[in-house]
């Protein structure tokens, strides 16, 4: 099953992901330790069909898929799409598992689901709350009435990241699937007034003598929002939070949480 461009009118210009698209996963495992769990029994609960929004390289998507008939990812990244083509293949779910290029803002793909998830970080580059709406609109336009949406971000802890912005951080040095050592470093910086975090990430490839043969630098924007200000714009957009969690372990949501993690119905 090809990738499906549904939505090219916000799909224009440069892929965010290109330069990381390959290494996206193993930057990531040590979230997938915590949250692949979550999903999976909020998707046993709930059941599918199944679409997920920002779906990335199919971190999250692809061992979901695997509880449903069929499943539906949408990004807007041409290079994690292509990513999570080829790891559909390898997990045999051609036939059970769709990739849609589109903007999660204005997608539109005229059927409706059971179960919609939202991984990883990807509201925080919602950076308005007209960006966000949308978003959550999108959400409406697919879940069914007695459907669930289960999303997380994580809480924004701009005292921490000042003490560290600024200063380049080594954050990986491995051997990459095609068998290039890869160093990957993240320099970053916030404005708490506006609770945006730019990060720009570095990455390196090394030749057996450790000189780097090539460099690319990715850039990020992200809004992060408090729990509070999600749970007033979750409302306003017509859902009804169902249970609300601190972490993927379902553990209380208190002051010393690290992730904002909700499961909503429509209202």
């Amino acid at each position: 099953m090809a990738v499906d461009q549904r939505d090219p009118r916000m799909t224009s210009g440069p892929d965010a992901y290109a330069g990381e698209a390959e290494i996206h996963d193993h930057l990531r495992r040590r979230l997938t330790q915590q949250d692949v769990g979550f999903f999976l029994d909020v998707v046993r609960d709930s059941g599918g069909p199944l679409l997920e929004l920002a779906s990335g390289t199919g971190r999250l998507l692809l061992p979901l898929a695997r509880e449903v008939a069929s499943a539906v990812g949408v990004d807007n990244s041409p290079a994690m799409l292509r990513e999570c083509e080829q790891r559909r293949a390898g997990h045999g779910l051609d036939e059970q598992v769709e990739l849609v290029l589109g903007d999660i803002r204005t997608i539109r793909l005229g059927r409706r689901f059971r179960t919609v998830v939202i991984g990883g970080q990807s509201l925080a580059f919602m950076h308005s709350d007209e960006d966000l709406f949308a978003a959550l609109e999108t959400v409406r336009a697919h879940l069914e009435p007695d459907g669930v949406l289960a999303a997380a971000m994580p809480v924004p802890r701009f005292e921490e990241l000042a003490q560290s912005q600024h200063q380049l951080k080594l954050v990986d040095d491995f051997v990459a699937e095609d068998g290039r050592r890869t160093v990957v470093w993240n320099y970053s910086f916030a404005d708490p007034v506006r609770q945006l975090a730019t990060l720009r990430r570095i990455i390196e490839v090394l030749d057996d003598d450790g000189v780097v043969v090539e460099r690319r630098h990715v850039v990020h924007e992200m809004t992060f929002r408090y729990p509070g200000e999600l749970r007033r714009l979750l409302q306003g957009a017509g859902f009804t939070l169902k249970e609300v969690y601190g972490g993927y372990d379902r553990r209380p949501f208190d002051s010393s949480a690290q992730h904002f993690v909700w499961i909503a119905v429509p209202s």
